[in-house]
C-alpha cells in the first residue's frame, strides 16, 4: 500500500459567544491522528488477519510498531462494548429476523477470519470481538443504506469511521 500526500484545507466554525472555533472535518479522518481512519483500519485488519507481528505489519504501512500496538489495544478493549451498542442499532434500524440470522452468519465468519494472537484468555477474547464488531458495523451500515438514512454508501475501507461515528451519536 502506498500512500499519498495531498492537501486538504479544514473548516473551521466559529463562535463569537465562546470565542472557540471547531474544526469539521470529513468523515474518514480522525480527530487527532495524522492518519486516516481508513489507513488505521486496514493496519489492524492486517495485523488481526495475518500470521505475522507488529512489527512487520507497522513497517507495511509505514507506522511505529507501538502505534499500531495501541490502536489493535484500544480497538480491542472496546470491541465487545461497540459489539453491543452496534447490535442495538442493528435491531432498531433492521429489527426483522431476516437481518438478525444474516447477522450472525457474518458474526461467524468474521469470528473465523482473525488468527488472534495473545496469550493471556481475556485478551483473546477482546482481540477475538474485533472482528464480529466490524462485520456487524458493515451490516448496520448497509440496513441504513437500504432504508434511505443520510449515512452514505457503505465503504468497508470506512468501517471504523462509520463506527467512531455511531459512538459520538450514541453518547
Amino acid at each position: 500500500m502506498q500512500l499519498r500526500d495531498f492537501l486538504l484545507v479544514i473548516q473551521r466554525l466559529y463562535c463569537p459567544w465562546c470565542r472557540k472555533t471547531e474544526a469539521v472535518l470529513p468523515s474518514w479522518l480522525s480527530r487527532h491522528s495524522v492518519y486516516p481512519v481508513c489507513v488505521r483500519q486496514a493496519a489492524v485488519v492486517n495485523y488481526l488477519a495475518g500470521e505475522r507481528g507488529y512489527r512487520p505489519v507497522a513497517v507495511e504501512f509505514g507506522l511505529n510498531w507501538e502505534l499500531l500496538w495501541q490502536w489493535v489495544d484500544r480497538l480491542a478493549r472496546r470491541a465487545r462494548e461497540l459489539l453491543g451498542q452496534l447490535t442495538g442499532l442493528l435491531l432498531r434500524y433492521a429489527p426483522s429476523e431476516l437481518a438478525v440470522t444474516a447477522w450472525s452468519g457474518e458474526v461467524i465468519r468474521a469470528t473465523e477470519v482473525y488468527q488472534v494472537k495473545a496469550r493471556d484468555p481475556a485478551r483473546r477474547e477482546q482481540l477475538a470481538a474485533i472482528g464480529p464488531m466490524l462485520s456487524l458495523a458493515q451490516k448496520l451500515w448497509q440496513a441504513g443504506w437500504a432504508l434511505g438514512l443520510p449515512w452514505g454508501e457503505p465503504d468497508p475501507a470506512h468501517l471504523l469511521g462509520f463506527v467512531d461515528g455511531c459512538t459520538k451519536v450514541l453518547g
